[in-house]
């Protein structure tokens, strides 16, 4: 039986609440805001058929067919199942943060000055 996991992600700057659905396997299926917190457990299939098709498309493709089961997770950031193994959580202070952002900035400058060429058009 997979496992697929909903909780909510937080509340939303323009009103509303951010649900999401994560696989056991780690892959996000389904992402929605929802117009009230209570309206959550209904909008990603816990207690209706709302986005049952993405899920099951999901365990056929991913699964081999196996069935699923949705969870209702309070405290995400606390539940190992939502978790992904091969993931590590980094917590990251205000210096490292900076000092990583000049590193891409770097990279990434360096990378813009050998631009490809562009492919010829073969009209």
């Amino acid at each position: 039986m997979i496992k697929l996991y909903g909780f909510l992600e937080g509340p939303v700057a323009t009103g509303g609440w951010e649900v999401t659905v994560t696989c056991q396997c780690g892959m996000h299926l389904v992402r929605r805001i929802s117009a009230k917190a209570e309206d959550a457990l209904y909008d990603i299939g816990i207690s209706s058929h709302e986005q049952h098709e993405i899920y099951h498309a999901h365990c056929a493709e991913q699964h081999q067919g196996e069935p699923f089961t949705l969870e209702w997770v309070d405290d995400p950031s606390n539940y190992q199942g939502v978790r992904q193994s091969d993931v590590e959580v980094v917590d990251w202070n205000e210096h490292e943060l900076s000092s990583l952002g000049d590193v891409l900035r770097t990279a990434f400058s360096a990378q813009h000055e050998k631009s490809p060429t562009p492919p010829e058009n073969d009209l």
